[in-house]
């Protein structure tokens, strides 16, 4: 096991740790090669194979110095410290780039032409009459949410589920896991 203590020196417990560490950079951000395949976590410290690491290509290395488990754990942690910077960044992006977002939503659009029908079906039926929006969650109860419409096969729009924006992300997200 190493420890970087304020990326000034190493501490180890490794028998192989003398010779086989090498330092990637020079500015406090320790990352450590074990032999040809293996790292050493600098947030966990746990040897790990170079395949569990995110690449970077701007280091020696071309990867990241913590492995995938630390850097999810990190941007999640930085995502709920910071709820609204990635909104806003893509608001941006989109704003300042409406050529490929035009592109990219057509190219959505050829992929899910049956999704589209079925929404505007549905949308149109609600409009109608035909189908009433409740406004209350079938799943939670919940009153005050905004209320959408579920589709568990898009070959029926008419049948519906509906549901509030928190149970429909996890409905979508149960769906994902199953696939």
């Amino acid at each position: 096991m190493v420890i970087v203590d304020n990326g000034n020196s190493i501490k180890s417990k490794s028998p192989f740790a003398s010779n086989a560490l090498k330092p990637l950079s020079t500015t406090g951000v320790w990352a450590f090669f074990i032999g040809d395949e293996m790292r050493i976590c600098s947030r966990c410290y746990k040897s790990k194979e170079e395949s569990e690491y995110y690449k970077r290509p701007n280091t020696k290395c071309g990867l990241r110095s913590e492995c995938r488990e630390c850097s999810k754990r990190l941007i999640k942690q930085w995502r709920k410290e910071h709820p609204n910077s990635e909104q806003n960044y893509k608001r941006k992006w989109r704003r300042e780039h409406p050529i490929k977002v035009k592109k990219i939503n057509k190219k959505w659009a050829d992929k899910n032409r049956f999704k589209i029908r079925t929404h505007s079906k549905s949308f149109y039926a609600c409009i109608t009459g035909r189908l009433i929006k409740p406004i209350v969650c079938v799943m939670c109860g919940t009153k005050n949410e905004r209320i959408e419409g579920h589709h568990s096969d898009y070959l029926e729009p008419l049948e519906i589920t509906w549901v509030c924006c928190v149970c429909h992300k996890s409905l979508h997200k149960k769906s994902i896991e199953r696939e």
